[in-house]
């Protein structure tokens, strides 16, 4: 029954490490380890409140030497998250929403999307992203440059008003301090407007969706399927 609810998309790698004739692996880059590795690539979805969270669906994103071979049309990572948006307002018809990604599925594709069926979005976004500020086309990470941009002192984010690939987006410029003291400025990109606090505030609700990927990997089993039909680790999942 709450009215305000989050829908958090994210993708993970189930590795398999040893895996040759595994059905629907792929060769993927590691961030963690930093090579590629064999897996399968999973997107999931989660609706929350910000205190419980239930997720609600996921799907496989193929590597390309994969669906280069196939002659049917494969779902892309933005058509995936279409789909998964669509099927939390179906699920909850009455609350209102605010759809939370990573980097990967800001795309202008997927946020024309979104501005188009007025969806609430937010997203991290590349610093090296061009985008027209108070007339003047320049990146994400120039726009620290300009006076009053970057948040200083005990301010902690500063949010502008931007145009990327013609879209109208509220841009977040977001000042982190880590455990060692050392600061770091990342960007966010929302299609409503709001507080600076508030784009902060929701984004970091994308936490939940971690913990389950963690959870179902280190206590679930989530990667401990060796079928090599495709079919068979889809059940698993």
């Amino acid at each position: 029954k709450k009215k305000k609810l989050f829908v958090i998309i994210d993708d993970s790698l189930v590795k398999k490490f040893f895996a040759e004739v595994m059905q629907g692996t792929g060769s993927f880059f590691d961030t963690k380890n930093h090579c590629n590795i064999t897996a399968f690539r999973i997107i999931s979805c989660l609706v929350s409140d910000g205190r419980y969270s239930v997720p609600i669906g996921s799907s496989y994103l193929f590597s390309k030497e994969l669906t280069d071979l196939m002659e049917e049309p494969v779902e892309s990572k933005e058509d995936i998250a279409k789909r998964l948006v669509v099927l939390a307002l179906k699920l909850f018809p009455e609350a209102n929403f605010k759809v939370l990604v990573d980097g990967l599925y800001c795309t202008e594709r997927f946020l024309r999307w979104c501005i188009a069926n007025k969806i609430d979005l937010e997203a991290r976004m590349h610093s090296n992203r061009v985008v027209t500020y108070n007339g003047e086309k320049t990146t994400l990470k120039n726009l620290l440059n300009k006076k009053g941009i970057q948040p200083k002192g005990r301010k902690k984010t500063k949010t502008i008003s931007v145009f990327w690939q013609n879209l109208p987006l509220e841009v977040s410029v977001v000042r982190r301090i880590d455990k060692n003291g050392d600061e770091s400025i990342v960007f966010q990109a929302a299609t409503y407007k709001a507080l600076p606090r508030e784009h902060v505030e929701n984004y970091r609700k994308r936490w939940p969706i971690e913990k389950m990927f963690r959870t179902t990997k280190q206590r679930l089993g989530l990667e401990d399927c060796q079928s090599t039909r495709l079919a068979t680790q889809d059940n698993h999942t």
